[in-house]
């Protein structure tokens, strides 16, 4: 039996022992649960969200992986690189997506790709009304960011996008041996927990679906990026069923966007690293490939934050912001 699946039986014991009714036992509380956090209300659902920065400089959202996960790991992005910050010259919005990280949870028909767009257009109107915004996403993050890209290229003043998936279902496999999913190593045992996880009780799901992925991040990185909390329901089905399962295309209108586009890779990346980007690049009128050197694909925001930064600056120093 795979080591995950172990992890998963071991966090089924576990929750006998505690009522995972009471927020805090297994998992963080969310913003509804938690008054004290941080929070902003859109048209139906309350999100955990932190600003870093003057408002009156340029903004930049910031689009966490998963689909699922929060905007922990991405904060070291604003942390200083030999004496500056990023949020120095430059306005950031961090906040766990619909039903994600310490974010609102929601059933099943709540979570949809229209409800994500929906949730982004009005975290762009929120914090940059009238001005055009950068995104940065990273993994799916940046696969969210093409999504919103090609509902509105006009509001794009620049957008960083490291190893985002295939923005678009059907861009090809790199070879017979490419395995393009980056959930590839434990989507099988994803599909089994299934059995096990119930989403009338997001606290006892989201803890089993952490201690799932835990096992297998741990293994795979020498630096695991942390998180507070993972959101099951938006990865078992909205990721399972609408991302992995459907026809999406997300890239009609991406050759309107004006501004250069900046992808970042890994050099140490192989799934979504810098071959398979290439193919993604021509997708938009202005777009380069800036790789990270000893960087995987988390690294590239997490442990070698440190390599990223200035390339990041760099490309926000070369943009015509308002």
């Amino acid at each position: 039996m795979p080591r995950p699946r172990l992890a998963l039986l071991g966090a089924l014991a576990l929750i006998g022992c505690l009522d995972p009714a009471q927020p805090g036992n297994l998992v963080p509380a969310t913003v509804l649960d938690d008054p004290e956090l941080p929070a902003l209300e859109l048209a139906d659902t309350r999100v955990h969200l932190e600003t870093f920065g003057d408002p009156d400089d340029p903004v930049i959202v910031v689009l966490h992986g998963g689909p699922g996960n929060d905007y922990r790991y991405l904060l070291r992005l604003i942390e200083p690189v030999e004496g500056e910050s990023l949020a120095d010259d430059y306005f950031w919005v961090f906040w766990d997506q619909r039903g994600a990280g310490l974010s609102e949870r929601h059933g099943l028909e709540a979570l949809t790709l229209d409800a994500y767009l929906s949730d982004l257009e009005q975290v762009v109107d929120h914090f940059a009304a009238g001005r055009q915004v950068v995104l940065l996403g990273h993994s799916w993050g940046g696969q969210y960011a093409g999504m919103y890209m090609n509902a509105h290229p006009e509001r794009i003043a620049g957008a960083v996008l490291a190893e985002p998936g295939r923005l678009r279902w059907d861009i090809p496999e790199l070879a017979a041996d490419f395995d393009f999913d980056y959930f590839a190593e434990h989507l099988g045992d994803l599909l089994w927990a299934r059995q096990f996880v119930s989403m009338q009780d997001h606290a006892r799901a989201d803890y089993v679906t952490s201690l799932l992925l835990l096992e297998d991040t741990n293994a795979r990185l020498e630096e695991p990026s942390p998180n507070w909390r993972v959101g099951a329901a938006v990865l078992l089905e909205l990721y399972l069923e609408q991302i992995e399962g459907a026809r999406f295309d997300w890239t009609p209108r991406l050759g309107e966007v004006e501004a250069e586009v900046l992808f970042i890779t890994g050099a140490l990346s192989v799934d979504l690293g810098t071959e398979f980007q290439g193919q993604q690049t021509p997708l938009f009128a202005d777009a380069r490939i800036v790789e990270i050197a000893d960087a995987g694909h988390t690294d590239i925001v997490w442990a070698r934050a440190e390599a990223t930064v200035p390339v990041v600056r760099d490309y926000l120093e070369g943009l015509e912001l308002e």
